[in-house]
C-alpha cells in the first residue's frame, strides 16, 4: 500500500491482514520501489500494489508509469481513488493498472475488488468456464430476486465477523432492505427486544458467536413477552449444513436455514415466504 498519510497506510495495511492477505505500507515512491527490490532478491514478490492516487502531491498516472516501467507488467496496480474511476480510466493505457478502489477501504470493498488476485489459480478453460457459469446463475438470480418486493423491511443481522455483516447488508441492500448489526446473540437478543414491536421484519442468525451463540439467541427472544417474539421469521445463517444441524436450528425456534457464503436469492425467498 503506497500512501504518503501514514495513519491511512496503517490502516489500510489492518483492514487487509483482517482478510487473510500480508500486507506492508510505503510513505513514498522511493520507500515503495525499495521495498519491492528487496522482496524480489529475496523471491517473495509481492502479489498487487494498491497506489494512492495523490501520493505527495504527484499524478498518481505518472507513478504508476514509473512501477510498470521498473518492475514491468507482471506487477499489477490498483489505484485508491476518491474520485471518479471513469474520469482517470483514460490514462491507463501505458500502465497495468487493472481497476480502482474507491476511498474509505473497507474491508468489503477490499475483500471484492483483490479477490480475483488471491483466489488460487485454475487453468484457463476451467476459470473460463467458471467464469460464464457464474454470469448465467447471476443473471438468473437477478430476475427471479427482481420478482421479490421487500423494500423498506427491517432485517436485524446476528454476525460476529464484520466482514460477513459488511458483505451480507450490502447484499441485501441493493433489493431496498433496510438492515442493523448486532454483533452477537447476546446484542441480538437486547436489539429486538428493545424495538418497537414490529419493527424488524426478520432476523438472520448466525449461529457460532461469542457471548451468546444463535441457537441460545433464537430460544432467548421465543421467550420474550412480547407479540411479535412468537412470530418473527428467523432464519439460521451457518456453514453447518447437515441435516442435524439443521434440525437444531428448528428446535431452538429458528424459522428456517440457508448456507454460508450467503445465496442472495435463497436468503430473499426464505425471507419473503415467512413474511407473507
Amino acid at each position: 500500500m503506497i500512501d504518503d498519510d501514514q495513519t491511512a497506510g496503517e490502516l489500510a495495511v489492518s483492514a487487509l491482514e483482517s482478510i487473510g492477505l500480508k500486507a506492508e505500507a510505503a510513505e513514498d515512491m522511493q520507500q515503495a520501489c525499495r521495498m519491492i527490490e528487496e522482496r524480489h532478491g529475496k523471491n517473495e514478490n509481492y502479489h498487487m500494489v494498491l497506489l494512492d492516487w495523490n501520493v505527495q502531491g504527484k499524478d498518481w498516472i505518472r507513478d504508476a508509469e514509473e512501477l510498470s516501467g521498473r518492475f514491468g507488467q507482471d506487477l499489477p496496480i490498483m489505484i485508491v481513488t476518491d474520485g471518479e474511476w471513469d474520469e482517470l480510466e483514460i490514462k491507463m493505457e501505458k500502465t497495468n493498472i487493472c481497476g480502482s478502489i474507491s476511498k474509505p477501504l473497507f474491508r468489503s470493498s477490499l475483500y471484492y475488488g483483490l479477490r480475483q488476485f488471491v483466489e488460487a489459480e485454475a487453468p484457463q478453460q476451467e476459470q473460463k468456464e467458471a467464469a460464464e457459469k457464474e454470469v448465467i446463475e447471476k443473471e438468473e438470480a437477478g430476475k427471479e430476486a427482481a420478482d421479490i418486493d421487500l423494500k423498506g423491511k427491517h432485517i436485524l443481522i446476528a454476525e460476529d465477523n464484520e466482514l460477513n455483516w459488511e458483505i451480507a447488508s450490502a447484499i441485501l441492500s441493493e433489493f431496498g432492505l433496510e438492515t442493523d448489526w448486532a454483533e452477537n446473540g447476546q446484542l441480538c437478543v437486547e436489539q429486538f427486544d428493545q424495538s418497537a414491536p414490529g419493527w424488524y421484519d426478520a432476523i438472520l442468525m448466525d449461529l457460532r458467536m461469542p457471548v451468546m451463540s444463535g441457537f441460545e439467541a433464537a430460544e432467548a427472544i421465543r421467550k420474550l413477552e412480547r407479540e411479535d417474539a412468537q412470530t418473527i421469521p428467523i432464519i439460521a445463517v451457518s456453514a453447518d449444513a447437515f441435516d442435524e444441524d439443521v434440525q437444531k436450528c428448528l428446535d431452538s425456534g429458528m424459522n428456517a436455514h440457508t448456507a454460508k457464503p450467503l445465496d442472495p436469492q435463497k436468503a430473499l425467498s426464505l425471507i419473503e415466504k415467512y413474511l407473507h
